[in-house]
């Protein structure tokens, strides 16, 4: 993909951080957060409704993967609430993979991992639950090969979530896991942001 983008591995952009404030399911915490990754600057709506409405459908023990991360902060939010289970973060972007991994180490999480990698690449074994708030700048192409390759990583009866607006993209993302799953739900709908999901029955 020509240019710089925040699912780019390397971007070129010059390298601040800065403390970011969360507010989300009854908690107030700080993190790290960089320029070039998303969401730079705060918890961004999208992700916010992502958090709150995938919570309170994770049982105990259970392995999850929060599909490119960018700062970490939907996969840290959920560990801090859910100690038991064991959370995978991973991005393409190699600063994202740094500040999430500030993040993890901040926060003394030690049930969770953070992994550099393009899409499933360097990830093994599979997952209860795989959570992604897309990036919706790239072509939908990848959109549906993110649906396809979380389809064969999660486990029977696992299930993939992800948030778009749904007159922007969303719409594309629905009909995709229809394709793949067979199934698709919309659990949430709140800003013009749907969150879709399908179960590997």
């Amino acid at each position: 993909m020509k240019g710089e983008h925040y699912y780019s591995e390397k971007p070129k952009s010059r390298y601040t951080e800065e403390d970011v404030e969360v507010e989300v399911l009854g908690m107030r915490f700080n993190i790290k957060s960089a320029s070039g990754i998303f969401s730079r600057s705060k918890l961004d709506s999208a992700s916010k409704l992502l958090i709150e409405t995938v919570f309170p459908l994770i049982g105990k023990e259970e392995r999850i993967l929060d599909l490119g991360c960018g700062n970490g902060v939907i996969g840290i939010s959920l560990a801090l609430k859910k100690p038991d289970c064991s959370f995978v973060l991973t991005d393409i972007n190699n600063r994202a993979v740094r500040i999430a991994r500030k993040n993890r180490k901040l926060k003394d999480l030690g049930n969770v991992r953070v992994v550099q990698s393009d899409l499933f690449e360097k990830l093994k074994g599979k997952f209860n639950r795989i959570i992604c708030n897309p990036p919706m700048a790239t072509p939908k192409e990848f959109r549906i090969e993110m649906i396809k390759e979380s389809f064969e990583h999660l486990f029977p009866q696992g299930t993939l979530y992800m948030v778009a607006r749904h007159k922007k993209g969303g719409n594309i993302i629905e009909k995709g896991i229809k394709d793949v799953f067979g199934n698709c739900s919309v659990l949430a709908k709140k800003g013009g942001f749907w969150i879709y999901s399908g179960e590997k029955s």
